[in-house]
């Protein structure tokens, strides 16, 4: 970015500190400390990528991830694109991950190998049910099998991180608004749908 000492935007935290910090572990997780610079790195190829693929501003990109480094490297790179994240709870039933797709107009899912039969309901090939109403016409799928399929799935599946890879590392440094909207939060109650509050950079 063209000021790294600005702090204007969520992902500019994980930028100044790979530059302060790079080799410091900054996340432990499946048994594995990951360096700010790993997680910065990652993320950018992700978000070059993301960006590549028509995603920009405004556009709604869903994470069904569970917490991990490959959850922090992939919100980071939404950020980055420009786009606003929409995590969604890995114990939510496929009918609520459908609506919250449909709710809030999600361009692209961003989920893991382990967790995509749940959501498989989303990518079949009728015209019926939540299919038609929730239909995300592209997924990225961190996994370690490239390509990925599924019978009867009617969309592009790219893996995670091989995908990514050929991308450039360095920051995007897109220029935003602190008031532009990075993330929708859903919460649900027992007798009603999720629903969604929108937090700018600036919330956050």
């Amino acid at each position: 970015m063209s000021d790294s000492s600005q702090m204007k935007y969520v992902h500019n935290l994980l930028e100044k500190s790979t530059l302060r910090f790079p080799e410091k572990p900054a996340l432990f997780a499946n048994s594995l400390w990951h360096t700010y610079s790993e997680i910065n790195t990652q993320a950018n190829r992700i978000a070059h990528m993301l960006r590549e693929l028509g995603i920009g501003g405004g556009d709604r990109v869903a994470l069904f991830i569970e917490n991990s480094f490959e959850y922090v490297a992939t919100y980071y790179a939404i950020l980055k694109a420009g786009a606003i994240t929409v995590a969604l709870n890995t114990d939510s039933s496929t009918e609520d991950v459908a609506y919250i797709i449909k709710d809030c107009g999600v361009s692209l899912l961003i989920t893991q190998q382990r967790l995509l039969r749940k959501v498989q309901p989303l990518f079949l090939k009728n015209d019926t049910g939540i299919t038609s109403e929730a239909f995300i016409p592209k997924v990225l799928v961190w996994s370690k099998k490239n390509p990925i399929e599924l019978p009867d799935a009617k969309m592009e599946f790219l893996s995670l991180p091989e995908a990514a890879a050929s991308f450039s590392a360095e920051n995007p440094g897109l220029e935003l608004n602190d008031k532009d909207p990075a993330s929708i939060v859903y919460t649900s109650g027992s007798t009603s749908k999720p629903r969604g509050a929108t937090l700018s950079h600036f919330n956050i």
